[in-house]
Parts: structure tokens; C-alpha cells; sequence
């Protein structure tokens, strides 16, 4: 073998072992605590569906009926369209195979995310060409708080960020050697991402852009724009017949949800986006804590000074990538409070990131082994808010039932008669469902559900409950704890019951209809 070949087989070797290594860091952190941890934001929306699916055929939240037309949940125990499904559907497998809850509902989040290291690798090594930088922006970003929360949570984020890193991958691919099946492959990807969640538009548009201006002439590029429009609706409209089932309870779920909202349409954000660009910066500083967000800072800051100095295509174009996600995404977001679409604008910032570590390790340092010291800092610079306490008091408490919420939520369970009807905090409904009891969401907020409207026994409360002080708002009474509540990591509930004075003018309102 010549030793330019042999030495490349040896670096590609090197880096898929690095790469083993990194997705057993992954497994080993988070799988366990995936299956370990209550429900967290949305969770109590996005986790049932795909256990519905798989034992009904149908995406559904059971344990929420509601029927105001004001909420974007409307008819949701019938068939949830609040967002596109690929996600449940992602998820029936799971469940087919393994144990309900919110852990296997967690799953495909993770697979997601394992998928998603690999892309960041690909992109790297085909943006930067250098198989070291490619390696350190997988770790990077494995390591990276925009990555953490989204590859463990049963959310739609990483799954759909997932498909904008393999369709930038595919659309790269036909840059560089036009073919109809790379350029159809592309538009099957964004039509994945669309089928996923709404936040898809984001690279969508950016590989719209990219494959006219690649195209040679107006007529071509006008072809390859239809052909990958034409894919990718081909492939969303496979939620045509969950919509199609119940059309009024889609136009109040997902046109009100996505549509309907206070700030200016999409189109004018996208023009002037520029007045939700501090609400977003605050909410992804929260997400990546000071240390990420300034070191992200910097590769941004380093690849626009490159990519001008410079001018190298794959640099130029990794530029182009990430503003304009970071552009987009805010566009889109406009006041949107969530966090976890920015697992795919981070994915590019973490390119960045490495490649200006790479080139400062190697301005600093001439020998290979002292560059070592460079990236080693890089990753202390991660280690803060990466989990590591939380796992470490988990491992502690391995068998305490406060610290795993399957087994915390079956015990708070046996406290109560079967036939009582129990208004559940979001971090523990899933299981307590599962459980066969007859439960309700306890949510209070007028745009999701309202547990108000419903008699119930039992008022179980946790974190939701008490950020939102649902128990006043309820005018409920105060009867035993449950849980450590002291301890951060440890589950932890309340519960409460209707007080006399709102239940006789419950009583009082249901006699009002009848004879005197």
C-alpha cells in the first residue's frame, strides 16, 4: 500500500474509534437517566402520542379532553395534529419492543442525536477537510448544551435537526457532482425535517437558496428548485390522512398554533427580524450557560474573519451556513420561548468552534502533542452544565426510589383508590396513565388545557405546579408531601384536594340548570 493511503487509513481509523468514543460518552450519561427522569418541557404532550400509535394506530394525549376551541389542544384526545407526526411515529417502535414511559419515549431523541454526531463529522471533514477538526466538532458538539437537552428529551427537536444536518450532507454531495438522485435525495431529507416540525423551514430555505445558485443557468436552477420543492411536499404529504381525520380539530391545533399569533407573519420576520433578536440571544444564553456561549462567540467571530481573509469555498460556505441558520432561526422563532431548535444552528457554530481551535492550537503550538492542550481546555470549558452532577447523584442513589420517577410515580399511585380521579403535574401524568388510573393532565394555561373545567379528587403537584402556583390558583387544600424536597435531582410531589368551599359551588353551579 502507498504511504499516503496507509497513513489516510490510519487517520480514518483513528477518528471512527474517536467517534466510538464519543457515542459511548453519550450512552453512558444520558441513556440511564433518560429512563430515570420525570417528564420535563412538553414531554407531557409528546410522549404519549407514539405509545398511542403503537397500540391504537393513532397519535393522541388521552388524558387531555379538551374542548375549548381557543386551545391549540383542542380534540387532542382524539387525534393530536398539533404538530407533524414523524416523531410518534419514531417513537411506536420503541414502545413496541421496549417498556412504556417517558424513557423509551425519550429513545428516538437520542438515536437522533447519535445520528446527529456523525453528520457534524461528515459536514466538518467535507467543509474543513481535516480529519482532527472533524473529530473535535462531533466531540464538541456531543458535549455542547444546545446538543444535551434536545438528544434526551421526548421533544421533535433532534429528530428534526437530525434531517437538516443529513440533507445539508446530501445537497454538499450534489454540489459537488450534480445527480438527480442526490438532488431528489435532498429534497426527501427536507421533506423528513418538515414532517418532523415546523422549525425544518429554517434549512429548507437555506437549501433552496443554495441549490439555485449552484445551478448553472435560470432555467436549471428553476428545475432543481421544483424538483426539490416537488420532494419534499411529496413526503409531508404523508400526514394528509391523520389531518383528514378530524379537519377542525388540525385548523384549531396546528393553523391557530402555528399561524394565528401575536407578532407579525413569518414572511416580515424573515424581512426585519432584527426586534427578536434579543429575546432569542437571552434564551439561548440560558441554554449554553456563559462559558459555551462565549466560546461559541468566538468561532463565530473567527470564521466570518476567515472566511473573509481567506476565501476558501468550504470555508466561505460553512459561513453562509451558520449565519444564515442563526439568521433564519430567529426569523422563524420571532417570541417563541423554546430552545431546542437551536440543536441545528448549534451543530454548525460547533464546526466553527473546532476549526478555530484547530487553527490557534496550531499558531500556538508547532508539535502535535502539545495542541493536545488546547483541546483539552476547550472541553473543560464545556464541563460546566453538561450533567455530570446530576448523574453522579443518580449512580449514588441508583436504588432510591425518589430518584427514578417510573418507581416514585407507581408508589404515589398506591396511595389512592382506584376509582378516584386524579389531576396530575406534567412530570409525572405519562406514568401515571400508564398505570391505568384516571388521570388528567394538571395543567392551568388557557392556550394548552385548563384542569379547572374538570372535577377531580386529587390535585398532584411538582415543579409545574408550583412555578405556576396551580394550587391557589385552584383553590385547593394542602394534604401530604411525597419525594425529597430538598434534594434537586431527587422527584418530589405535593398533593392537594379540593377545598368545601369549591366543591359546594361546584355542587351549586351543576343544581343551577335544573327545577327549582
Amino acid at each position: 500500500m502507498h504511504p499516503v493511503e496507509s497513513a489516510r487509513l490510519k487517520s480514518k481509523r483513528a477518528a471512527l474509534c474517536s467517534l466510538f468514543v464519543v457515542a459511548s460518552c453519550f450512552l453512558v450519561l444520558r441513556v440511564p437517566l433518560m429512563y430515570r427522569q420525570s417528564g420535563g418541557q412538553d414531554e407531557d404532550w409528546f410522549s404519549v402520542p407514539g405509545f398511542t400509535i403503537a397500540t391504537e394506530g393513532v397519535p393522541r394525549v388521552p388524558y387531555a379532553p379538551e374542548r375549548r376551541r381557543e386551545s391549540v389542544f383542542y380534540k387532542a384526545d382524539q387525534v393530536l395534529t398539533a404538530l407533524p407526526p414523524a416523531f410518534f411515529y419514531a417513537q411506536a417502535p420503541c414502545f413496541h419492543v421496549l417498556p412504556p414511559g417517558f424513557g423509551t419515549a425519550r429513545l428516538p431523541s437520542a438515536i437522533a442525536g447519535l445520528v446527529a454526531i456523525w453528520l457534524v463529522y461528515r459536514l466538518a471533514l467535507m467543509l474543513v477537510g481535516d480529519e482532527t477538526t472533524a473529530v473535535a466538532a462531533a466531540a464538541l458538539y456531543s458535549l455542547s448544551r444546545v446538543f444535551y437537552f434536545p438528544a434526551t428529551m421526548a421533544r421533535p427537536d433532534m429528530l428534526c435537526g437530525m434531517f437538516g444536518l443529513a440533507a445539508l450532507c446530501a445537497t454538499l454531495n450534489w454540489s459537488r457532482r450534480p445527480t438527480l438522485l442526490r438532488l431528489v435525495s435532498s429534497g426527501v431529507l427536507c421533506g423528513l425535517g418538515l414532517l418532523t416540525h415546523p422549525f425544518a423551514i429554517v434549512f429548507c430555505l437555506q437549501i433552496g437558496v443554495w441549490v439555485m445558485w449552484r445551478s448553472p443557468d435560470w432555467r436549471r436552477s428553476l428545475l432543481h428548485g421544483a424538483l426539490l420543492t416537488a420532494a419534499a411536499l411529496i413526503v409531508l404529504s404523508a400526514w394528509l390522512p391523520l389531518i383528514l381525520m378530524d379537519t377542525d380539530a388540525f385548523r384549531h391545533q396546528f393553523i391557530d398554533n402555528v399561524f394565528d399569533r401575536p407578532e407579525p407573519g413569518t414572511l416580515w420576520r424573515i424581512l426585519w427580524p432584527w426586534p427578536y433578536l434579543p429575546h432569542q440571544v437571552e434564551l439561548v444564553g440560558e441554554r449554553t450557560g456563559t462559558w459555551q456561549g462565549l466560546l461559541m462567540l468566538a468561532g463565530l467571530v473567527f470564521i466570518a474573519w476567515d472566511a473573509v481573509r481567506r476565501r476558501s469555498p468550504g470555508t466561505v460556505l460553512l459561513a453562509w451556513l451558520t449565519f444564515s441558520s442563526l439568521y433564519l432561526m430567529v426569523a422563524c422563532l420571532g417570541l417563541h420561548a423554546s430552545k431546542g431548535y437551536w440543536c441545528y444552528p448549534g451543530a454548525l457554530v460547533m464546526i466553527c468552534v473546532a476549526g478555530t481551535l484547530s487553527r490557534l492550537s496550531e499558531l500556538l503550538f508547532r508539535r502535535l502533542r502539545y495542541r493536545a492542550v488546547v483541546w483539552s481546555a476547550a472541553v473543560l470549558v464545556m464541563l460546566p452544565g453538561l450533567g455530570l452532577r446530576t448523574w453522579v447523584a443518580h449512580v449514588r442513589h441508583w436504588n432510591d426510589p425518589n430518584y427514578d420517577s417510573r418507581r416514585f410515580t407507581r408508589l404515589l399511585m398506591e396511595r389512592f383508590p382506584q376509582e378516584e380521579r386524579l389531576a396530575v403535574d406534567p412530570a409525572y401524568v405519562f406514568d401515571a396513565w400508564l398505570l391505568h388510573r384516571n388521570v388528567i393532565l394538571g395543567v392551568e394555561a388557557e392556550r394548552y388545557f385548563e384542569v379547572g373545567q374538570f372535577d377531580f379528587d386529587k390535585l398532584i403537584v411538582a415543579r409545574y405546579g408550583f412555578d405556576n402556583d396551580l394550587p391557589d390558583r385552584l383553590g385547593t387544600t394542602l394534604v401530604s408531601r411525597f419525594g425529597a424536597k430538598d434534594d434537586l435531582f431527587a422527584c418530589y410531589a405535593e398533593v392537594y384536594e379540593p377545598s368545601l368551599e369549591e366543591v359546594s359551588e361546584a355542587n351549586s353551579d351543576d343544581n343551577s340548570d335544573g327545577d327549582p
